[in-house]
């Protein structure tokens, strides 16, 4: 019986990648686990490095690259955490949940660089997918 994964990987699959289609290896499932165990905990760096390891096992998993986005900019790591969200738009095909959700982190990694209009065309992207417009 595995373990259910947190509200942002059971999101709505419709035409995504192949790899956004299938469920986590169990590996990686162990590790994304780990990685929301030690981020409930404070532990920021060791649920960077469990998602790390995930990646390493499922590059093109954009399950996993969002979530290490969302790690980053909770670090305040705002650059890469916009660079990570932008890799998962980029894996995530007509995944709607995952890619509102990586537009979101891209906003708010914007604003705390300090591109205010950034962040309004992201949180514009967010909006619009979810009014089913496409981005």
């Amino acid at each position: 019986m595995s373990t259910p994964m947190p509200a942002i990987a059971r999101a709505p699959v419709e035409e995504t990648p192949a790899a956004a289609q299938q469920p986590p290896l169990p590996a990686v499932a162990a590790l994304t686990q780990d990685a929301d165990r030690h981020r409930r905990a404070g532990d920021l760096d060791a649920a960077a490095a469990s998602l790390e390891r995930g990646l390493r096992i499922a590059p093109r998993d954009p399950r996993l690259w969002q979530r290490l986005a969302q790690v980053r900019l909770e670090q305040g790591d705002a650059r890469q955490a916009e660079e990570l969200a932008r890799r998962s738009l980029g894996l995530s095909g007509a995944n709607t949940a995952l890619r509102i959700r990586n537009w979101e982190i891209v906003a708010q990694a914007r604003r705390l660089q300090g591109d205010g209009e950034g962040a309004r065309r992201a949180l514009e992207r967010a909006r619009g997918l979810r009014s089913g417009e496409t981005g």
